[in-house]
Order: structure tokens, then C-alpha cells, then sequence
């Protein structure tokens, strides 16, 4: 089940305690300094009680909308794919987005391949754009039309 969330506090401990934060985040942020952007739109992918990842999706434009999916290691696999069936048809249903983007650094190869395999093609690069653990990494940019949406979603 996907369910909105305006619970900051929740995000921010969530992202935290799964050790997410330290995984993703670029380098010289600290989860001190980190808050997030509740101008955003955050969904919460549960099953019963259990929260298994956060999706942001975040406003780029009057048609356009950039995702971030949060998911913790142990909730990856099968259940990421099924919170992503889930994500996606939900935008598909609710809104009239006409197209998702995500940026993925190239340092994560995986959360590449998990956009591409749910629907999501290769646009480009953002050249020299994130940096991570002391190295400076290109960033794939990565999107889905509404056609393309509604053909796997609907």
C-alpha cells in the first residue's frame, strides 16, 4: 500500500535509523544538518504496520516530477519492486504528471538498474554532479512518459 506522509519527523528518523542516510547522501551533509523538503511529496510504502521504503517525489515543473525512492537494504528485491508497482500506479491514477525523472550518481549502478527494470529509460548524463566519499561522480539522468506510464501501470 502507498500512503502519503507529512510527517517529517518520521522521514528524517526512517531514512536515518535504516541506514540509508549514509549510504545515499553526498559527502559534507550530516544527518544534523539534513531536514526533508516537505514541499515535496512523500509516500510511504507499508504493509500492515511495517514501513518498507519512502518515495519522494519532488516538483520540477507544472508536468514534471523527479523521484527518489528510499528503500533500506533488507527491503530490497521483490518487496522494492512490488512498492514501485505500487508508487508508480498510484501516480498513474492520481495525478497527471507527464513525466518522471530520476537522477541516479554513477557510483550506484544497482539503483540504476532497479529504475531501468521498472520502466525507466537512460536520457542522459548530468556531467561531474555528485560527490560521494571523496570522489566526484557523473549522474545518470533517467526518465518515463505518461504513455509509457500508463502502458505498464494503468
Amino acid at each position: 500500500m502507498i500512503a502519503r506522509t507529512f510527517n517529517a519527523e518520521f522521514i528524517k528518523s526512517y531514512i536515518i535509523e535504516h541506514g540509508v542516510f549514509d549510504e545515499i547522501c553526498e559527502d559534507d551533509f550530516t544527518t544534523s544538518e539534513w531536514a526533508p523538503d516537505m514541499n515535496s511529496g512523500w509516500f510511504l510504502h507499508k504493509e500492515g504496520d511495517d514501513v518498507l521504503g519512502i518515495w519522494m517525489a519532488e516538483l520540477r515543473n507544472g508536468i514534471t516530477i523527479e523521484i527518489h525512492p528510499t528503500i533500506p537494504k533488507k527491503y530490497r528485491g521483490k518487496l522494492a519492486y512490488q512498492g514501485a508497482n505500487e508508487f508508480f500506479a498510484w501516480i498513474c491514477h492520481n495525478t497527471n504528471y507527464q513525466k518522471i525523472n530520476a537522477e541516479i550518481a554513477t557510483c550506484f549502478p544497482n539503483a540504476k538498474l532497479f529504475a531501468m527494470q521498472c520502466g525507466m529509460k537512460v536520457e542522459g548524463k548530468i556531467r561531474q554532479s555528485f560527490k560521494k566519499n571523496g570522489t566526484i561522480y557523473d549522474q545518470w539522468m533517467l526518465g518515463m512518459t505518461r504513455q509509457e506510464l500508463e502502458a505498464r501501470y494503468e
